[in-house]
């Protein structure tokens, strides 16, 4: 969206420079975008054609400095809601994607960006065979924090850091109609945009070797013409071959996937 990249552009410096707040900010953010998926004449009131940019300004500022809100998110709010919007998802969209980038300027500061980004594929594969665990994180019907409140049970005594727990209480608590792994996985990509590389998903049943790594590395920085990051996922279930999932594109050639085209095929 043309709106969201001016306003991410324009505050670039903002963000980064406000990295000692970054996580504040971020929750905050997070907090906002929930509300405008909650309170619906709130969010209809800034995407409103009718009122001009200077009086939704001004009311994001009466409204957010009331409860505490910082000042960058709500110069972020304000630009944002400046802006023309076909849709509250859209505002909301936007929203959540600059929390992530004031939580990601935060973990620069720290220089545990990679560490968050492993830490968040750990979860995901954590819970990759265990069906009815992504069933309660993805339950909509559920209240957020019961699924905020079940994710920190499954993962208690971990060590992850508060960024990767940011940013993974924030999928179990707003869903955003994804599912949590779709959730994590969207934050992973985000991760690796934000470094300049793309996460290629590798699944396979056992370890790779340095060398197969290596060749796979280097196919897809051949193709997409960027660097990659490697998120590997060891998975007994798919038998034998390899899944590769970078963003949409998925190549399959996993002895699992294979059964499954040929009872297709016989049925």
């Amino acid at each position: 969206m043309e709106s969201e990249r001016e306003t991410r552009l324009a505050f670039a410096d903002e963000i980064r420079d406000a990295s000692e707040q970054g996580l504040q900010n971020g929750l905050q953010l997070f907090d906002v975008t929930v509300l405008l998926e909650r309170q619906p004449k709130l969010a209809a009131a800034l995407i409103d054609p009718a009122r001009s940019a200077i009086a939704k300004k001004r009311f994001v500022a009466s409204l957010f400095q009331d409860v505490g809100v910082s000042q960058l998110p709500i110069d972020l709010l304000a630009s944002l809601s400046a802006h023309k919007w076909s849709s509250v998802e859209d505002l909301a969209d936007a929203t959540e994607d600059l929390a992530v980038d004031c939580v990601l300027a935060a973990s620069d500061a720290a220089h545990v960006t990679d560490e968050t980004s492993v830490e968040l594929a750990e979860i995901n594969s954590a819970i990759l065979n265990h069906p009815l665990v992504r069933q309660r994180l993805s339950d909509a019907r559920a209240d957020p924090q019961t699924r905020v409140a079940f994710w920190r049970k499954l993962f208690a005594g971990e060590r992850f850091n508060e960024y990767t727990i940011a940013l993974a209480e924030h999928a179990a608590a707003d869903l955003h109609g994804r599912k949590y792994s779709d959730a994590i996985e969207w934050l992973i990509g985000r991760i690796s945009e934000h470094q300049g590389q793309y996460i290629v998903t590798v699944t396979s049943a056992v370890p790779l070797t340095q060398r197969q790594q290596d060749r796979i590395a280097a196919l897809y920085v051949a193709k997409l013409k960027r660097q990659v990051h490697l998120n590997l996922i060891v998975d007994p279930s798919v038998i034998g071959g390899l899944r590769l999932q970078c963003g949409a594109d998925v190549t399959d050639t996993t002895v699992v996937a294979q059964l499954q085209t040929l009872r297709k095929a016989l049925a």
